[in-house]
C-alpha cells in the first residue's frame, strides 16, 4: 500500500502543488494572496488555494454568524448589486461593490470570512466594498 501512495506521488508534477516554501502565496492567481496589500479588507480567503470548510460573517455591530460551506443551497448575485446566500433556515443578503468577484470566491469556497466596512461611506476605492450585511432567518 505505501508502495503504491509513493508511486503515485511521484506522479504528481511540482506545478500540481502550492508553492509551501511560501504559504501566504496564492496558489491561483484568480484570487488575492493572503498578505497581499491589495487585499480587500473586507474579505479573507483560504490560505494557498485551499478550499474553506466555514464562511464567518462579521457585523458592524460585533455580531458574527458562522456558516459552514455544506450549508450552503444557492450563491446569487442580482442586478441591483446583492449578493444573496441561501441556507436552508437563513437568507445573508451583502450589499455593497465588487459583489460580483465575491460571488464566484464564495461559489468556490475560497472565502474565510466576509466583514462589513465600519466606515458609514463607501470611499470608491477598487476593489471589494461592503455597505451591509443582513443575516434573516426564512420566514420571517
Amino acid at each position: 500500500m505505501k508502495q503504491a501512495a509513493r508511486e503515485a506521488m511521484s506522479q504528481v508534477s511540482e506545478f500540481d502543488l502550492p508553492n509551501l516554501d511560501h504559504p501566504f502565496e496564492s496558489a491561483n492567481e484568480n484570487y488575492p494572496a493572503v498578505d497581499s496589500g491589495d487585499k480587500p479588507s473586507c474579505v479573507g480567503f483560504e490560505e494557498s488555494g485551499r478550499i474553506a470548510y466555514k464562511l464567518k460573517f462579521i457585523l458592524k455591530n460585533g455580531n458574527r454568524h458562522f456558516f459552514p460551506y455544506a450549508y450552503i443551497s444557492e450563491v446569487a448575485f442580482d442586478i441591483e448589486g446583492r449578493l444573496t446566500i441561501l441556507t436552508s433556515e437563513r437568507e445573508i443578503i451583502i450589499e455593497g461593490r465588487g459583489l460580483d468577484n465575491l460571488e464566484e470566491w464564495v461559489f468556490e469556497s475560497r472565502v474565510k470570512w466576509v466583514k462589513e466596512d465600519n466606515r458609514s461611506f463607501d470611499p470608491h476605492e477598487e476593489g471589494i466594498f461592503i455597505s451591509g450585511i443582513e443575516v434573516k432567518t426564512k420566514g420571517r
